[in-house]
């Protein structure tokens, strides 16, 4: 799989994990569930900012140069993981953990938009397919070889 189909199907992963959260209402299955339920945004989410880093920002900054909108990633990166960081000892039906969701989603979908309409249309243009090919089987090789450390 190409790099750009990697990233989307990333996203597109993590935006059906926040909706199943969001989608939560009471205790039935169990809070447990929920737990799990969360447990796996959050692996996505720490899986796709390591990718990322590892893997495709290193090669838009090696193009393109440092730029406004990759410094932002960043930032949005730190803030999902304190986001993350916070929620993690709530309960997916507490109204704060609903709250937190929903910044999580915004800051998500902010960062997506980046990656999706300001560095995918570069790499697109300046990378050939057989050099997309390499970095998306390197971010699957990271993604799949990455040990899920829960944040505390």
């Amino acid at each position: 799989m190409n790099a750009i189909d990697f990233i989307k199907l990333e996203h597109d992963e993590v935006l059906r994990l926040i909706g199943d959260l969001q989608s939560v209402e009471s205790p039935e299955g169990g809070d447990r569930s929920h737990t799990t339920m969360f447990i796996k945004l959050q692996d996505a989410l720490t899986t796709h900012s390591a990718v990322m880093k590892e893997c495709f920002y290193p090669k838009v900054e090696k193009i393109h140069g440092p730029k406004d909108w990759l410094n932002r990633t960043e930032e949005t990166n730190a803030n999902i993981e304190n986001m993350l960081t916070q929620m993690a000892g709530l309960s997916p039906i507490e109204k704060r953990f609903k709250r937190n969701l929903l910044e999580l989603k915004s800051e998500f979908e902010e960062q997506a938009r980046l990656e999706e309409n300001k560095m995918i249309p570069l790499i697109e243009k300046l990378l050939s397919e057989n050099e997309l090919e390499i970095i998306g089987q390197r971010m699957e090789h990271v993604k799949t070889s990455r040990a899920f450390e829960p944040i505390r």
